[in-house]
């Protein structure tokens, strides 16, 4: 028997994208990701400057950038 497709959603979507990808770009895309956090803690001293970039990215994204793709 055929499972339900809920609405917005094609046959053979329900599956998770990273499922979809193979194997070795996963794990890449995975090792290159954790490197760059270790990278990240072992070489910004103090973590307020994280926490104004976080603050600053975030606020710029989504009171500007947000509302104008929402409205296209």
């Amino acid at each position: 028997m055929r499972d339900q497709v809920t609405e917005g959603e094609e046959e053979g979507e329900s599956e998770l994208a990273y499922l979809k990808m193979p194997g070795v770009k996963y794990y890449t895309l995975t090792l290159v990701l954790y490197a760059g956090c270790i990278l990240g803690s072992i070489f910004v001293d103090n973590i307020a400057t994280v926490f104004e970039f976080v603050g600053a990215f975030g606020l710029s994204l989504s009171s500007f950038t947000l509302p104008g793709v929402m409205y296209l």
